[in-house]
């Protein structure tokens, strides 16, 4: 398959689906995606092609709630706290 006939479809599937949208704007929201949901940096500038991580930077803005919501799925303090509450409820629910 094309580069060329790739732009086509996801310009025609946008247009069917009644928005906007264009190849680089799916590659963004690609590249965002696979951050927020655990993805490396280093890695995803292997599968955009970058040789250089300063580019990647450049396609993925995150925001200050992207952040945020990275920090406390990832944080080593985050997950102790999820796991005494789950250890928690456990013996919680073992009493009753």
């Amino acid at each position: 398959m094309q580069p060329d006939t790739i732009k086509q479809l996801i310009i025609k599937h946008c247009h069917d689906a009644g928005i906007s949208g264009s190849a680089h704007a799916f590659r963004r929201t690609m590249a965002k995606s696979f951050l927020m949901n655990g993805g490396n940096a280093y890695a995803l500038q292997a599968l955009l092609g970058h040789s250089d991580i300063t580019m990647t930077r450049h396609y993925v803005s995150l925001q200050p709630a992207d952040v945020r919501h990275r920090h406390e799925t990832c944080s080593p303090v985050e997950s102790l706290l999820r796991y005494a509450q789950k250890c928690k409820d456990e013996r919680k629910m073992s009493r009753e």
